[in-house]
Order: structure tokens, then C-alpha cells, then sequence
């Protein structure tokens, strides 16, 4: 029995996920002041544990924040949202990044382009370029004597414009990434209101821990990356072919992995997208192709390093090895090639259908790509948050919250015990619950 009161509208108030944010902001002064005065909760060597409890913590409330917006459709201040995210950032940035060095090799390039050098043209420790070392960014440039680098053109424009700003310091890197965050969240909050979605779900990626630290402490470029992605999303919900190809091929000149995303883009531009993603990159390329084959930079040995040629480097083939030593490493190239074909091709007809259906689409690709691929860095798992504001789904949500946990495993090309572990706690979690909504369908996909 229905009456004829209208329904009542979501709540729109403050309180509704303040606690969350306040959690998280009271964190990470306790831990940043414990860390500025030299205290047990300094993230410093060995201080892997300390940072995995916070990350728990931060991670607790913002499962609980995410679900109260979901659940209840509470309609939280955008402004209060958007606030609290900011003053988390600038709170980690009052810290120097400990997760990872790559924020020094970024400078490095940087540097190397404002001088009119072709950043792929030496390694680092060249004597050509003694004289732009410095004392505080080169001394902690990864492996100066031995790898060129391994960035993108419009990865290697990022750095230049860092380095033009903040110089030989972490800070103008940050600031560049903070400015991308921005475009982000702004961009996810135009295409959840146009396609009528609640625009609190632009916490799901402005409070998630893992952007936090591993663009916001860690500089990771991979975050403009994720701005490019959004970008190529809202310009198709908008019908604009030619800014989805630009958006798209942007984000794979940042880094490579968008590339994976144009199929799904492609039935709905045609040629013109197609077309406006060669040329963006093949015009992104001219300047750096005084290098000749050297453009490559150290891409073929990073990926004999990490063990992809090998097999080693891929967990399932690990795993498959433990049982059937003698297993090829061919035969799990194939398996996984058709696998990625066949999600691909299902992909694409669902993106074709409906422009909301992209999303979905995208997300499907960029898990099972990282669950093919089985990446021991964290922050390869960023692409897939604004693709999960828009549709959640329980298995990508899940590999995205898991991720801080390959640390455990050693950010070393070694692949030993501890890195299997930290893999299947991350990789065969995601696993079982692809498998599951497989089976059940996916509870966390919104009706």
C-alpha cells in the first residue's frame, strides 16, 4: 500500500560523512607530528608497519564513508568532501615520499629537458652530464649508472613544467600532481551529475587512501594518467569524439596502460577517434626521435628485469609452476592473451550499447589486464578509482583497497616467497571475487 506523500529526499548534511574524514585527518597529524619529532611512528626504514596500520585505519572509515553515501544516497556537501581531501593532501606533502623514489628520476628528466637534453638520450651518472647533478635530487635517482629512462613524451612535459616550479625538490612535482587531482574530482563531478548520479560518489576517489599516498606523498605520475582517463570518459558522455581520442591518447603518453582502454572508445568515435589518438602521438614523439631506437628507452630491459619475459613475474604462472614445475611460460601467455581477448571483446559490445555502460566496460578491461599482469607496484592500481565512481564493482574495488599490501612483497625485481604471498593476498583475493560475481552477480554494482 502506497500513500500519495511524495518520497523523501536523501539527507544533505555534513554530519553525514564528516566522522570519516575527521579520522582520517587526526591520523595523519598524529602520525606526521610522531614522524617530524623522530617518535616510533616515524615512516622512516623499516617503518613498513606503522604505515600499513594507518593506511587500515584510513582505509576503515573511508569503507565506512563510501557506504553511507551509497546505501543511504546521502547527498554529502561536495565542498566539505572536496575540502577534506584537500587538507589530507597537503598534510602527507608536509612529509618526504618514503613508499618510493621514482618522484627523483621524474625531476631528473625534468631538469634534463629545460636544458634542451634528450632525457633518453643518457643515463643519469653520464659524464656528459656532470655538471646538473645536485646534492639532493640525483644522490636518490634509482640505478643512475645503468637505466636510461622509461617515460613518455607527455610524461617527460609533466616533469619539465615540476622541475620549472619546485627545481631540484619534490615540491613542484607535487604541486603538479595536486592541480591534476583537481581536474579529476571536478571532472568525475560533471559526469556523475550528468548522468544523474549522486556527486558524493566523488569520494570514493577523493578520500581513498591510495591516491593519497601514492600520488599525494609519492608523486607518482601515474595521476595524471587518471585525470587523462576522466577527462576521455566525461568527453564521451558529451559526444566529443575528438576530445576522447586527445583525452585518451594524453593519458597514454603519461603512461602507457590507457592504450588498453581504445577499443572501448573506438566503436562509438570511429575514425576520428582512432585518428586523433595516432596523431596526437606520433606529434608527442617528433621532438624525442633524435634518439633513434633508443626512443624505447629502458622499456624492453624493465620488462626482462621485473620478469615478464621469464614468466616470473606473473602470479597465477607462480602459482601454476608450484604445481607443474615443468609448465612453459608460452602456455601462460596464450591462456592469458585469450582471456584479455575475450573480456575485451565482451567489453566492447556492453561500451557500444550505452555511454554509461563505458565505464563498466573500461573497469572490467583495467582489472583483468592487472589481474593478467600481476604488478607488484601499488600505484598501478589508480586507473581504476574513477572508473568505479561511476560503477563499483566488489573485485576492483577490493584490488584497489588490497594494493598497499604488495609492499610486503619488496618493490625489488627479486621474486621470493614474500612477494608470492603479498601477490595472492592481493591478486587471488580479486580472484575469488571476480569468480564470485561470476556466479552471484556483483553486489556492489548500484541498482
Amino acid at each position: 500500500m502506497t500513500s500519495g506523500a511524495p518520497a523523501a529526499a536523501p539527507p544533505h548534511d555534513i554530519a553525514v560523512v564528516m566522522p570519516a574524514g575527521s579520522v582520517q585527518l587526526i591520523v595523519l597529524g598524529v602520525v606526521l607530528l610522531g614522524g617530524a619529532a623522530g617518535g616510533p611512528l616515524a615512516f622512516a626504514a623499516g617503518g613498513l608497519p606503522a604505515f600499513l596500520a594507518v593506511y587500515l585505519v584510513q582505509l576503515g572509515a573511508w569503507i565506512w564513508a563510501a557506504r553511507v553515501v551509497w546505501r543511504s544516497g546521502a547527498r554529502a556537501s561536495v565542498a566539505l568532501i572536496l575540502g577534506f581531501a584537500l587538507a589530507m593532501r597537503v598534510a602527507v606533502m608536509t612529509a618526504p615520499p618514503f613508499l618510493s623514489s621514482d618522484v627523483y628520476r621524474y625531476i631528473w628528466d625534468g631538469k634534463l629537458v629545460l636544458y634542451g637534453i634528450n632525457p633518453f638520450s643518457f643515463v643519469p651518472a653520464a659524464p656528459e652530464l656532470a655538471h646538473l647533478r645536485d646534492a639532493s635530487i640525483y644522490p636518490r635517482v634509482n640505478r643512475p649508472g645503468s637505466t636510461h629512462t622509461i617515460y613518455p613524451p607527455l610524461a617527460q612535459a609533466a616533469f619539465a613544467a615540476a622541475y620549472s616550479t619546485g627545481g631540484d625538490s619534490v615540491a613542484g612535482m607535487r604541486g603538479v600532481l595536486l592541480l591534476g587531482e583537481l581536474v579529476t574530482a571536478l571532472a568525475l563531478l560533471v559526469l556523475l551529475r550528468r548522468w544523474g548520479l549522486n556527486p558524493a560518489r566523488v569520494l570514493l576517489y577523493a578520500w581513498c587512501p591510495l591516491p593519497l599516498w601514492e600520488i599525494g606523498s609519492s608523486a607518482h605520475v601515474d595521476g595524471l594518467a587518471v585525470t587523462a582517463i576522466t577527462l576521455a570518459l566525461l568527453a564521451d558522455a558529451r559526444g566529443q569524439r575528438f576530445g576522447s581520442g586527445l583525452a585518451l591518447a594524453a593519458g597514454a603518453l603519461t603512461k602507457l596502460y590507457p592504450a588498453a582502454l581504445l577499443p572501448l572508445f573506438w566503436p562509438r568515435g570511429r575514425a576520428r577517434m582512432l585518428l586523433t589518438c595516432v596523431l596526437a602521438s606520433v606529434l608527442a614523439f617528433v621532438p624525442l626521435l633524435s634518439v633513434g631506437r633508443g626512443i624505447v628507452g629502458y622499456l624492453p630491459w624493465y620488462l626482462a628485469e621485473e620478469g615478464y619475459g621469464s614468466g616470473e613475474r606473473f602470479l597465477f604462472y607462480r602459482l601454476l609452476a608450484r604445481l607443474w614445475p615443468s609448465a612453459p611460460p608460452a602456455g601462460y601467455y596464450v591462456l592469458a592473451a585469450a582471456a584479455g581477448a575475450w573480456v575485451a571483446g565482451q567489453a566492447t559490445r556492453r561500451s557500444a550499447a550505452a555511454p554509461r555502460k563505458l565505464s563498466v566496460a573500461a573497469a572490467d578491461v583495467a582489472g583483468c589486464l592487472l589481474l593478467l599482469a600481476t604488478p607488484h607496484y601499488p600505484w598501478y592500481m589508480l586507473w581504476l578509482l574513477p572508473l568505479l565512481c561511476v560503477s563499483p564493482s566488489a573485485p576492483w574495488l577490493y584490488l584497489v583497497a588490497a594494493a598497499p599490501a604488495l609492499y610486503l612483497g619488496g618493490l625489488d625485481a627479486e621474486v621470493g616467497e614474500r612477494s608470492l604471498l603479498a601477490g595472492t593476498l592481493v591478486y587471488g583475493g580479486t580472484a575469488v571475487l571476480v569468480a564470485w560475481r561470476a556466479l552471484f552477480g556483483d553486489r556492489a554494482q548500484p541498482g
